[in-house]
């Protein structure tokens, strides 16, 4: 009795409107029906709702994987900027191949800071490569929140003093005529950029400023899909 009333039972629930149906039947049942088949009816819907929520959570957690993916290609994108910024012009210029910035103050006003966020870049590369390589988000070595933490967070005053002097550096670039290809700046770094097969510099100069736009950008998509507790 008990396992045609089981089989019954499940072959109904197999739709939203047969839940309706078992709930609205439930009301109907005379006080000598069998409490058994009650129960069964009971323990089948909480199943259903038990196997609906975990589907969804299987789709939520491959969702947060992307998102994770995608930031460390986005930031492994940023960091080669940073490295084609320092290969392409930073050290052509400091080697003084570049007549254009013989004066040490304006170069300190335009790259200063570069390094630094190249180096943190690097590091929140490894440890995001490291905590998705394996991803598993019970681990505090590969939450990413703790990864941010331990890296962005830590050193936000890269990203402070570097914006705080970004509109300068541009001013700088500005008073050196860049914006006219036969001056002697533009001259120049057209020079670099194609020796170095880069982006041209006002190109890369910007990036930094945009990056942390960015990271809120991702956490607000993280924080959509995860659930509290």
């Amino acid at each position: 009795k008990m396992q045609s009333g089981r089989i019954r039972a499940q072959t109904t629930i197999k739709s939203r409107h047969g839940i309706d149906s078992i709930f609205k039947n439930l009301g109907t049942v005379s006080a000598d029906s069998d409490l058994e088949s009650i129960i069964l009816v009971q323990a089948i819907v909480r199943g259903w709702l038990a196997r609906r929520f975990y589907r969804k959570l299987l789709k939520t957690t491959q969702k947060r994987k992307n998102i994770c993916k995608e930031i460390l290609l986005s930031e492994e994108s940023y960091c080669n900027s940073l490295n084609s910024l320092i290969e392409a012009y930073i050290k052509p210029i400091r080697s003084g191949a570049c007549s254009a910035f013989k004066d040490t103050g304006k170069r300190e006003e335009i790259f200063g800071g570069i390094e630094n966020l190249h180096q943190l870049s690097k590091d929140l590369v490894a440890m995001l490569r490291h905590g998705l390589l394996d991803w598993n988000n019970t681990l505090d070595s590969q939450r990413i929140g703790n990864i941010f933490i331990a890296t962005v967070l830590s050193k936000l005053n890269y990203f402070v003093g570097y914006c705080s002097k970004y509109d300068k550096a541009i001013q700088v670039l500005t008073d050196g005529r860049i914006d006219d290809p036969k001056s002697s700046l533009s001259v120049a770094l057209k020079k670099l950029q194609d020796q170095g097969r880069a982006l041209d510099l006002p190109s890369l100069l910007i990036q930094p400023v945009q990056r942390l736009p960015r990271y809120k950008l991702f956490f607000d998509q993280l924080e959509e899909l995860t659930f509290l507790g």
